[in-house]
């Protein structure tokens, strides 16, 4: 084999193995966004706003 030879087959593993990660990783954000979807993580937005200021902490 030559330089140019090997410098084409690192380069095809190297897309394949990108392509596969970013395909791991959108499947991987979809079924999370599906799963807080069906969980109903996302209803409840007015409640959230407002837990910071309910904390009720003691000032420093």
């Amino acid at each position: 084999m030559n330089p140019d030879q090997i410098d084409a087959l690192f380069s095809t593993r190297f897309v394949i193995i990108c392509v596969t990660f970013s395909s791991l990783a959108m499947v991987a954000i979809i079924v999370m966004l599906v799963w807080a979807t069906r969980r109903r993580q996302f209803t409840d937005q007015h409640r959230a706003r407002r837990l910071a200021l309910e904390a009720k902490i003691p000032p420093e």
